[in-house]
């Protein structure tokens, strides 16, 4: 019986994880990781770490794996339904290193013996906002009428809308639309 449920934003420069029981933001525990010093630390509960040091690609999309699977350490495998948001076929950029990142994550869950699904960042948009091109400002729009947290005034409110809170916000919809379809992934 699935009792957690994880929401992972994967990227290169500043994952996110949400670990949750139910579809609270109160009730769900974030982690990210981030090389602005200013949003690292923990506040109440979201715990924003810097990467680790790294001299190749590969190094670096392993530590990232490797950070998520600690995370993950502390559950029962049998009690975790995992769900990571899939890739952006209109991104651009370094795409392959994307790819090839979540690639690795995707692995060493697999080799562990987690279960885990996919979901087009469309749908999550959709389930967040009604639109599946919704930009970042109308997810965090969502955010802060479906929660009533000005999340970005508590990350970092002195810049721009951008990351962590856009990351943090983003892996909480993960997770609430894994919870929403918890049946409908647990059949197949």
């Amino acid at each position: 019986m699935t009792t957690v449920t994880v929401g992972i934003d994967y990227s290169l420069t500043s994952p996110c994880v949400c670990v949750s029981r139910d579809k609270t933001f109160s009730n769900s525990f974030f982690y990210f990781l981030n090389d602005r010093k200013t949003v690292q630390g923990k506040v109440h509960n979201i715990l924003g770490e810097q990467h680790d040091e790294y001299m190749t690609d590969q190094e670096r999309y392993e530590n990232i794996a490797s950070w998520v699977l600690t995370i993950l350490a502390g559950f029962k495998k049998e009690e975790i339904t995992i769900l990571i948001e899939g890739y952006s076929f209109g991104s651009m950029g370094r795409v392959f290193n994307i790819a090839e990142n979540c690639g690795i994550l995707k692995y060493m869950l697999y080799k562990n013996g987690y279960k885990f699904f996919t979901v087009p960042p469309t749908v999550v948009k959709k389930f967040a906002t009604g639109k599946g091109n919704a930009t970042k400002e109308k997810m965090y729009e969502s955010f802060v009428k479906d929660t009533l947290i000005e999340l970005h005034s508590i990350i970092s409110p002195t810049t721009k809308l951008g990351s962590p809170t856009t990351d943090i916000v983003d892996a909480w919809y993960i997770a609430r639309y894994m919870i929403d379809k918890q049946t409908q992934y647990e059949k197949i």
